[in-house]
């Protein structure tokens, strides 16, 4: 297993973003991705926090991200739901790719996007090529732009494979907005009903 230096890896990925900033012939959502996980450039409001790759060995805590996302009590509620499992099961396999933000070594938030077929998802959002995100943030690190930069590192990942992004938002989200401003518009004819009873929207980034 490589052994990620999450410094070192955030000050490599933020040299490679700037060289997409600077290329004019960049996708938008490459652009989009920029001062975002360079600890040098984060100012005072957010001391020692890093954005480092998700591995195999973030399994666990993955899990309980996804429990987050997915408004479920814990990780093992998550698992035993298979509409939600199905976000990591088997994590990583092949086309994954993620994000862990911690924060004085403690991990407090983390992204990752997965590819599905139509014939995995319920009520299927976006085209097959786009995977779909999941991401949650600690209550006590939410309001403090980890997700953002978490989401940003992402659509940089995405578009450096020459993919798109899709996620599923609860319409009463207040994340909706930064999803807005990062790039990301309501899919027509997305909307369902989800296990809460509300209505779930799907949103791609454009």
């Amino acid at each position: 297993m490589i052994d990620f230096s999450a410094r070192h890896y955030a000050s490599r990925t933020h040299d490679k973003m700037r060289e997409v900033l600077l290329d004019p012939a960049a996708p938008t959502a490459a652009r989009l991705c920029t001062r975002c996980v360079d600890p040098r450039e984060q100012g005072d409001g957010m001391p020692d926090l890093v954005i480092r790759p998700a591995v195999s060995d973030d399994l666990e805590v993955l899990w309980d991200f996804l429990a987050m996302a997915a408004y479920e009590a814990d990780a093992e509620a998550a698992k035993a739901a298979p509409s939600v499992a199905k976000y990591l099961v088997g994590w990583p396999r092949p086309g994954d790719f993620g994000f862990i933000a911690e924060r004085n070594g403690e991990i407090i938030g983390a992204a990752w996007a997965r590819r599905f077929c139509a014939e995995e998802l319920k009520a299927p959002y976006g085209d097959d090529e786009a995977p779909k995100v999941s991401m949650g943030v600690k209550p006590s690190a939410r309001g403090q732009g980890v997700g953002e930069m978490l989401l940003r590192a992402l659509i940089g990942e995405a578009a450096r494979c020459g993919l798109g992004l899709c996620l599923s938002v609860r319409s009463e989200n207040p994340a909706r907005r930064l999803y807005e401003r990062l790039g990301f518009r309501d899919i027509p004819g997305s909307a369902v009903t989800n296990r809460a009873g509300g209505m779930s929207i799907g949103m791609a980034l454009r």
